[in-house]
């Protein structure tokens, strides 16, 4: 006879196993969609996925540099710099001269290719400073274990080097008195203190990460659907807002003996030394003094902080205030890893950097950066650096052999009498190029234009020429109206020579 079964029994078995599947169904909404997420729990998700260490950009920029320290490979790459004059304020001889001036630094470029063998601390480097198409500066960069040299024909045939080891000796050869805080041998050392156990990275998390996010009211938090399919989280409050987060975040840490000895222990491993430790006391007297060094205006300041996700991956954050605005952009493929950053201030300044890794799931990878800076109407320079990696464990590269010539190995007066003759004869290689360029040497060498023209060109340009400066002097100081005439009369003869010199017309 067939036994009945228990409906009460079924239909509880039925629930719970309802349950299971909607307690799963709840379980992927929550934590693989934004659906059942608050405003505030999404911005929070997303703007913690930049820094996630489990992240698919940050895996595969740390697989990528395993790959370059335990895989040999070949590399090939650049570095220019141009500037661009985009104001016309400037005119005649002032004028020429700039533009000639600028001309120079654009046609300057850096050129370098060789073989790098991280596992052996092998490195050949063929290094080239280009002024023009006929004027360069060759040399070469070589390392072999900790011996690192440099070697140019101009100068010598061997290499120049020096040995990381026993660097107390070799400065006190060089003449130094107190070598107590050198090392004996310049190494890079982990610091062992930054290393966080999950334990800890959690503890931080739970007590001082997500209480930033959760110092806010909800109202400061909204959603925006953008027309390309991605969703942005965004938070509008104001510095004083985020001052009494700070606070009760310094509050809390004032009391948390777990953390303060964390940091005191970072502190004391970067320092070397363990009286520099913060204590209780010290968090306390900054929350005591904090009121009386923010003014209210700077407290009223709004502040927007947005960050942007598309298909569940964080491609943007961007915070803004005042005139200010900081615009990060995150792209990661299986090919490509990339991480924009714009500033613009009050619609003037912009300044944009890009870090590049194109084909890096392959055996040929591209690292590039480049920098933009732009004063609207004023200048535009550009700094672009790129270099080929081509990974290739075949790769071979000698040691010194016997044309070197290694410092450490030499009296403190040798060492002396060879460095002034390697100085003299560089001096005089720029000297004898600089004239081949007809480049005024007294403005030292085209490449430094890289740097001096962003500042030079905004001086210049928010300021009168030097002739009306030496006219205004002449207003100024009419009682010495001769000797103002003089000066602009010298100007314009110095001026003369150097265009002279550099055949401008």
């Amino acid at each position: 006879m067939e036994k009945k079964k228990n409906p009460a029994l079924i239909a509880i078995i039925v629930i719970i196993v309802l349950l299971v599947i909607l307690g799963g169904v709840f379980a992927y909404l929550y934590f693989c969609t934004d659906i059942l997420k608050t405003d505030r729990q999404a911005f929070a998700k997303y703007v913690m996925q930049i820094g996630d260490s489990k992240s698919n950009s940050s895996e595969t920029m740390q697989s990528y540099e395993n790959k370059k320290l335990t895989t040999a490979y070949t590399n090939s790459g650049s570095f220019t710099a141009t500037t661009q004059k985009l104001s016309n304020s400037l005119s005649g001889t002032e004028a020429m001269i700039m533009n000639a001036i600028l001309e120079y630094g654009n046609n300057a470029n850096i050129t370098f290719s060789g073989r790098v063998d991280s596992k052996s601390k092998k490195v050949e480097q063929d290094i080239s400073i280009n002024y023009n198409d006929s004027v360069s500066l060759p040399f070469k960069y070589k390392q072999d274990g900790d011996i690192y040299g440099v070697q140019a024909d101009f100068i010598t045939p061997n290499y120049i080097s020096v040995e990381n080891n026993n660097l107390k000796e070799l400065f006190q050869k060089l003449g130094a008195t107190d070598v107590s805080e050198i090392p004996n041998k310049i190494e890079v050392q982990e610091i062992q203190s930054l290393n966080f156990t999950e334990e800890e990275l959690d503890y931080i998390k739970e007590n001082y990460v997500l209480p930033i996010f959760e110092g806010f009211n909800d109202e400061n938090f909204s959603k925006v659907e953008n027309s390309d399919g991605s969703v942005s989280y965004v938070l509008k409050t104001t510095v004083s807002e985020i001052v009494n987060v700070e606070k009760s975040l310094l509050e809390k840490l004032s009391t948390d003996t777990k953390m303060l000895d964390k940091i005191n222990a970072i502190i004391a491993e970067l320092s070397g030394d363990s009286s520099n430790a913060i204590t209780s006391e010290d968090i306390q007297s900054i929350l005591d003094n904090w009121d009386s060094t923010t003014s209210q205006d700077v407290n009223d300041m709004e502040l927007e902080i947005s960050v942007t996700q598309n298909k569940g991956k964080t491609n943007k954050l961007e915070i803004s205030t005042n005139g200010l605005i900081i615009e990060m952009l995150f792209n990661t493929s299986d090919s490509e890893v990339s991480t924009t950053v714009n500033i613009e201030l009050m619609n003037v300044l912009n300044i944009s950097t890009e870090i590049k890794y194109a084909n890096i799931n392959t055996d040929s990878v591209t690292e590039s950066m480049n920098v933009n800076m732009n004063i609207t109407g004023v200048m535009d320079t550009k700094y672009s650096f790129n270099n080929t990696i081509n990974f290739d464990n075949s790769i071979n590269i000698e040691g010194f052999g016997t044309n070197n010539i290694v410092l450490n190995n030499y009296q403190g007066t040798q060492i002396e009498n060879f460095v002034t003759q390697v100085a003299m004869a560089v001096v005089q290689k720029n000297s004898e190029q600089m004239q081949q360029l007809q480049f005024p040497e007294e403005l030292g060498n085209p490449m430094l234009m890289w740097f001096v023209a962003p500042v030079m060109i905004p001086m210049y340009e928010n300021s009168n020429s030097m002739l009306d400066r030496a006219e205004q002097a002449q207003e100024a100081y009419e009682q010495d109206a001769l000797e103002t005439e003089q000066m602009v009369t010298n100007t314009e003869a110095y001026l003369d020579e150097v265009l002279n010199r550099m055949n401008v017309n």
